[in-house]
């Protein structure tokens, strides 16, 4: 009858027997977690229950799962379970288990049986350690093409005359480089003094080829389960990044002479990360989180300039300070709707001897992601995914009252404060259309209509400047629709 139960009831395993509460337990399960804290008076016994109902004339039966603080064996086990009250132990080969028919029916006592150790190995119970290494290769080739106002071009490089130069001088410059990042890593999973309290310490050795150096970078974290469903999270750690030669081609291009970037020697990068927050599950289908960081920075690389030409180093000192916010609904049977968003409010700042506090070349004060999927049918699925982010500093040349560009005494463009105005915001509205075919030759057939930056918003990328310190722009893509087949496991 649908009208007592939605599903057979006769000879049948039933999960929902119980109506189902928020966090994905149902009301059985959940008397099975207050009930065991309230018989041991002991709230911060951990249980995690699960009931199924099987409909038989006798009986009640559980799969218990007993963790204990010291190393327990299954013999000892067996032995306290003999001498508890009200326990009767039947597990030997003879005797077999206990069954609801044959022992339990019309007796008082709780029957045990098939007491066995857990097949898990757990050197230390208080302990969960994660260790490893990882090793990168960055290999690069680049090639730069010159074509350039011969005079113009003398002017920057008097040295480099040929004669068969003409009115325009081209040139081809390759520069290669390679460099490997290797990583050992140490982290603990620590619970000694308290249940609800997670000690997380670690370590990370780094050595890079191209920096030459070995760095040490230490961390120590901390979550507490503040209820069932909140946890605070509490962090300190030091993190290194090493400058590679892609990363300084990069940013330095226009600043730094080209035969100086195969001769670059710099050290790494370093960051004293401290973070709080807080987060919330809610069963199965929601999180929250909630995270502030202060970051302090030092040995940050820096173009100085020097008589002739900028040199970078690593004279740069800055911090940054923000806060990011997460919401996840996640993809389940019973509702069609599921995504994620994220906002996140950050502010960086850097200096050197030569420039004093100013926003940093990554600065982003905010960001906005919006990723959502709803379900039409079974095999048809539509997804959206919004991106926002506030403008990146940026430094331009000095104009007057007409907009032409100024200059010195020496006939030097004037560049007006170091990232001193920002880049127009970002948008972008990406959409997608799929169709899931079940199994075709054993594999999932996918078909999907994609239009990417569907608003057809002209996203700056970049502004740069000629010769005559002219302002240039160039943009990131436009609409660009998309039809795929994709072959799945």
């Amino acid at each position: 009858d649908p009208d007592v139960h939605p599903a057979q009831i006769a000879f049948n395993a039933l999960a929902h027997a119980w109506a189902i509460q928020d966090n994905g337990y149902s009301v059985e399960e959940m008397k099975m977690v207050n009930e065991t804290k309230k018989i041991f008076e002991d709230d911060d016994i951990l249980v995690n229950p699960t009931c199924v109902r099987i409909p038989v004339f006798y009986g009640h039966s559980e799969a218990v799962h007993i963790e204990t603080r010291d190393q327990l064996s299954a013999a000892d086990a067996r032995d306290l379970l003999q001498m508890a009250e009200g326990v009767v132990v039947v597990d030997d080969l003879e005797s077999g288990s206990p069954t609801a028919v044959e022992h339990a029916a019309g007796e008082d006592p709780v029957f045990v049986g098939r007491i066995r150790e857990d097949l898990t190995h757990i050197a230390s119970r208080n302990h969960h350690l994660q260790m490893g290494m990882a090793v990168a290769d960055l290999i690069t080739d680049i090639t730069v093409e010159i074509r350039q106002d011969s005079a113009a071009y003398y002017e920057r490089e008097p040295s480099d005359r040929r004669d068969e130069d003409g009115v325009l001088v081209e040139r081809s410059i390759r520069l290669q480089n390679a460099s490997t990042t290797t990583a050992f890593y140490l982290q603990d999973e620590w619970r000694r003094w308290h249940p609800r309290l997670l000690v997380l310490p670690g370590i990370r050795l780094d050595y890079s080829t191209f920096a030459r150096e070995w760095v040490l970078s230490p961390r120590l974290g901390l979550r507490y389960a503040l209820t069932s469903d909140l946890t605070g999270r509490v962090g300190w750690g030091f993190y290194h990044q090493a400058p590679n030669f892609v990363g300084l081609f990069e940013r330095f291009e226009r600043e730094i002479e080209w035969n100086l970037f195969e001769t670059i020697v710099l050290k790494t990068e370093r960051a004293q990360h401290f973070t709080a927050g807080l987060e919330w599950d809610r069963g199965q289908a929601h999180t929250a989180k909630l995270e502030g960081y202060y970051k302090s920075l030092d040995h940050l690389v820096v173009a100085r300039d020097s008589t002739y030409q900028s040199i970078p180093d690593n004279s740069g000192r800055g911090h940054a300070y923000g806060l990011e916010v997460f919401l996840q609904r996640r993809p389940s049977m019973a509702t069609r709707l599921s995504g994620w968003i994220s906002y996140s409010l950050g502010v960086s700042k850097e200096s050197n001897p030569q420039d004093p506090l100013h926003y940093r070349d990554v600065d982003q004060r905010h960001t906005l992601d919006l990723i959502g999927r709803l379900r039409l049918t079974k095999r048809s699925s539509f997804d959206v995914r919004y991106s926002y982010g506030s403008g990146f500093p940026y430094t331009p040349v000095a104009v007057d009252s007409d907009g032409e560009p100024l200059f010195d005494a020496e006939s030097n463009v004037i560049w007006e404060a170091t990232n001193s105005r920002r880049y127009p915001a970002y948008r972008r509205l990406d959409v997608r259309l799929s169709w899931r075919r079940g199994q075709v030759g054993g594999r999932t057939f996918t078909a999907y209509l994609e239009i990417i930056n569907a608003l057809n918003r002209r996203n700056v990328f970049e502004y740069y400047w000629d010769e005559d310190y002219r302002r240039l722009v160039s943009y990131m893509l436009p609409i660009m629709p998309f039809f795929g087949l994709r072959l799945g496991n």
